[in-house]
């Protein structure tokens, strides 16, 4: 069994701590913008968004936020990007500077 397949196995098991079956119930939205099922997700990975946080994301920085996801290639599958390819997220969540 290969690595990725025995992750596969893991994540998907409901009764380990692992998110990854839970994902996949989540519902689809544009690649171009975040939505409140982006912001479930990153609490699936046991991480904390600040409610000023999810203001900007979700109403204050709509169009920056999603002027810079369309610039994100989406033919590239990400462990193949390269840092030119994601020039556009490190231009804003590179430096941590979105508040």
């Amino acid at each position: 069994m290969s690595r990725r397949s025995r992750w596969r196995c893991t994540s998907t098991d409901a009764a380990k701590p692992f998110a990854g079956m839970t994902f996949d119930d989540l519902p689809d939205n544009a690649r171009d913008r975040f939505t409140a099922s982006d912001l479930l997700a990153v609490t699936l990975l046991d991480m904390r968004i600040h409610p000023r946080a999810v203001r900007a994301i979700l109403r204050d920085k709509t169009e920056d936020l999603s002027r810079l996801l369309a610039a994100i290639p989406n033919d590239v599958p990400l462990w193949s990007a390269s840092d030119a390819d994601l020039a556009p997220a490190y231009e804003r969540f590179g430096s941590r500077a979105l508040f």
